[in-house]
């Protein structure tokens, strides 16, 4: 009787071998991608900070000279602060060219001159809200990206430890019922061996 090639030895065999190649596989997968991963989140969040670094610097300089403007426009023409924006609301609403529509007034050269810089600052202001709006479109990409990407990285590493899970009860259970088998081939075979020498 040949008993050490038992049909369940060899499946315990392979059930401890695949367990280990498992483990190690996994091991080896996830530390190739989840540092990959990790440095995509690491670029995607200092992505996601310059962007707001950016935003709010723009937005502060939009509002710093707007106030500048209005600032100015109120100490020249003497006016309130208040009629001149009411002014201006009812000049972009009714005319795009602020300088045309004051022309006719008789304001100081200062005043016109202000105008004319008035106007060529809401142009730039307009651009700024629109530049303003590219990096807010940009920055909210880069934050579903890093999203997306820390949802990858749960779900690889929920899977790493499944696969590291079944891995080791494999490898646990082949290597167990393997010792099993091959002590009782053991036995059979001293038994046999006793037995011859009788």
């Amino acid at each position: 009787m040949d008993v050490t090639s038992l049909p369940t030895e060899s499946l315990y065999k392979f059930m401890a071998f695949a367990g280990l190649i498992i483990i190690f596989g996994t091991a080896a997968y996830a530390y190739k991608f989840l540092t990959a991963i990790g440095k995509q989140l690491i670029t995607v969040q200092t992505d996601v900070a310059v962007f707001q670094v950016k935003s709010a610097k723009y937005r502060e300089g939009v509002l710093k000279r707007m106030a500048a403007i209005k600032s100015e426009a109120a100490d020249i023409m003497g006016i309130q602060l208040g009629e001149l924006e009411k002014e201006l609301i009812s000049v972009r609403t009714t005319d795009n060219n602020p300088v045309g529509l004051y022309a006719g007034k008789n304001f100081s050269p200062e005043a016109q001159e202000l105008f004319k810089k008035m106007s060529a600052n809401r142009e730039i202001v307009d651009d700024g809200g629109y530049e303003l709006d590219i990096i807010s479109a940009e920055l909210a990409g880069k934050i579903d990206l890093l999203a997306f990407e820390t949802r990858q990285e749960r779900l690889l590493k929920i899977g790493c430890v499944i696969s590291i899970l079944v891995g080791s009860v494999l490898t646990y259970y082949g290597f167990k019922h393997w010792a099993v088998m091959q002590d009782y081939a053991d036995r059979v075979l001293i038994k046999e061996a006793i037995d011859k020498l009788k």
